[in-house]
């Protein structure tokens, strides 16, 4: 049956909110205030899915989509939006993940540089019909879209013009899957790695090698089933700028995706760190490849570095070996990590992956106590969970910052400040 609403406003994921007869809808690529046509696909009690027919009346803000895939491809789904309002959708969503928690205002730091702007990214590969079909997965999580361009990552579709040619290199049975991985180095060339669970005849891996000698990919490697190639140095450390200083990172370790809003939120980690109060003792968890560690110990604080990934500790201390002032790194996680530490730290940076941190390391803060917590997060949900969960525990949330990280797309990167003093330290 076709219905009729006005969309209320957008939730985190990026679905429309439309009230009608009790029942919450959701829809999907509308704007807040647009009147629309949708059906109804999947009920449940409380709320149901819609599919959008038409819309009757259209925000000032709708605007097409730069990709040919936005609304089947499930990377992005704000590109329908003009920038500055998508940017405003962003920030009401952590102001709705944190209105029982913080009542004062939160910065919000937009970027100009909406495209092409991902670091990384990886292709998934399915041979289907005697050739492969290389893309994203789409909005089912399940179905493999083939793409033909992707304007988060590429500048132009060369790379991916090339990519196809090369995969028709590659031989496979029906139903084989593969994983392309790309990455942008800072010298403006690319590197590549394909990882295929299945053996590559020897008279393909020359065809193959030969081929991505001619290409862009400038650092290359390849695994398929036992055998395993790289060249280019690809697992060398690779030297970019951060801060006004050389730094390493790895394409094996995790590293900010997007560079300018990535320089931005260290600049101001650092920077709230730093007007705490003079050489702080810093625990820096889940580290990376020790951006903000590195940092601050030139700055005088006695910092301690924690991160898991052994390649991202290799790069760090490279990037550090000449340096006066030096971190402390430990390759372990948190949970192990900590308690073996004797002394105690005044500030702890958390920087957890997108879950958020363990219970066991929330116990673990909640007992060590430090006076000072900067926490970092791509997931308001669970930044709030967390965060309320200190509050719980005797400290304040002092400030807020959203920074609009991943354009296009409904995540965003936060800073959270809480203090056991309830003290703001900084101004947000």
């Amino acid at each position: 049956m076709i219905q009729r609403g006005i969309v209320e406003k957008l939730v985190f994921g990026g679905a429309g909110l439309i009230r009608k007869d009790g029942l919450v809808i959701f829809v999907p690529d509308v704007i807040p205030g647009e009147e629309v046509l949708f059906e109804i696909v999947s009920q449940k009690k409380n709320f149901a899915h819609a599919r959008l027919l038409e819309i009757v009346h259209k925000s000032p803000h709708r605007i097409q989509p730069r990709c040919r895939h936005f609304g089947t491809c499930g990377g992005c789904q704000l590109q329908h939006i003009a920038y500055d309002a998508h940017a405003e959708i962003k920030k009401k969503w952590l102001e709705e993940a944190f209105f029982r928690l913080f009542d004062k205002n939160i910065e919000f730091f937009s970027t100009d540089e909406t495209f092409c702007w991902r670091r990384k990214i990886t292709l998934h590969a399915q041979r289907n019909e005697g050739k492969w079909i290389l893309g994203y997965f789409g909005l089912d999580n399940k179905t493999l879209l083939e793409i033909e361009e992707c304007p988060l990552f590429f500048q132009d579709l060369a790379p991916l013009l090339f990519l196809k040619t090369l995969m028709k290199l590659i031989p496979g049975e029906a139903g084989s899957r593969l994983d392309v991985e790309l990455f942008k180095l800072p010298d403006a060339t690319l590197a590549i790695r394909i990882q295929a669970p299945f053996s590559l005849p020897r008279q393909s891996r020359d065809q193959l090698l030969g081929l991505l000698r001619t290409s862009i990919f400038k650092r290359r490697a390849l695994q398929f089933g036992s055998w395993a190639y790289s060249e280019g140095d690809f697992f060398e450390p690779i030297q970019f700028s951060a801060l006004g200083k050389p730094y390493y990172f790895s394409l094996q370790a995790f590293v900010q995706n997007h560079a300018i809003q990535g320089e931005k939120l260290w600049h101001d980690v650092v920077d709230i760190v730093d007007r705490i109060q003079e050489k702080q003792t810093v625990f820096d968890l889940y580290a990376g490849v020790g951006v903000t560690a590195i940092a601050l110990a030139n700055l005088g604080h006695n910092v301690t570095a924690i991160e898991g990934n052994k390649d991202a500790i290799l790069c760090a201390e490279k990037t550090c070996s000449h340096n006066v002032h030096k971190p402390i790194f430990i390759c372990s996680s948190v949970e192990k990590a900590i308690p073996k530490i004797n002394k105690k730290a005044t500030i702890w940076l958390l920087n957890p992956p997108r879950t958020g941190i363990s219970k066991k390391a929330l116990e673990l803060t909640s007992s060590k106590a430090p006076e000072h917590i900067i926490y970092i997060s791509c997931s308001p949900a669970t930044l709030a969970r967390d965060v309320k969960e200190f509050i719980r525990g005797g400290w304040s949330l002092d400030s807020l910052r959203g920074y609009d990280m991943f354009p296009q797309t409904t995540h965003l990167e936060t800073i959270a400040e809480l203090s056991r003093s309830g003290q703001c330290t900084s101004s947000p």
